[in-house]
């Protein structure tokens, strides 16, 4: 049984994504402290549960400045869930690893699609600010998950079992 992609279609996939990766400049904000970070938890409606009706995004309750940090924390989640997904030390099965990966990144999902309705129908110089900042950033992380060999070869392993 052949892999997933064909080794050609492989090669043309990491260098296009290593292309955008490398063209796109990637800046990183410093670190908050802890004192930051518990504050802008308290705050920021992406660190909470939504009870709107059908789990709406709260609109009236969200500004720009939580969307860097609520980016970065939702980001930071989705490589543990992909960690653990490719540290498993049992064999790749369809549960533990294809339903595993589609079921990770959902944070980073809510808050991407809040940003994108944001950004299409009400923006203003502080969205595109973050799109300006973000875009880069969002493009390695999917990059870096989608290059990653770890959990390609448990993919290719179910495939060819």
């Amino acid at each position: 049984m052949t892999s997933l992609f064909g080794k050609t279609a492989r090669a043309q996939l990491l260098s296009t994504c290593a292309a955008v990766v490398l063209a796109a400049p990637v800046a990183f904000a410093e670190r908050p402290t802890d004192e930051t970070v518990s504050a802008a938890m308290a705050e920021n409606p992406f660190f909470q549960d939504w009870t709107t009706p059908y789990s709406a995004p709260p609109f009236a309750q969200i500004d720009a400045s939580h969307f860097i940090p609520a980016f970065e924390r939702a980001m930071a989640l989705h490589n543990e869930e992909i960690a653990v997904i490719t540290d498993s030390q049992e064999a790749p099965t369809f549960e533990n690893t294809i339903i595993a990966y589609e079921r990770a990144g959902d944070d980073l999902e809510r808050i991407q699609r809040t940003f994108s309705t944001l950004s299409s129908t009400a923006t203003n110089d502080d969205i595109r600010a973050i799109q300006s900042e973000m875009s880069p950033r969002l493009a390695a992380h999917n990059s870096a998950i989608a290059l990653n060999a770890d959990l390609f070869a448990r993919i290719d392993a179910l495939q060819n079992n």
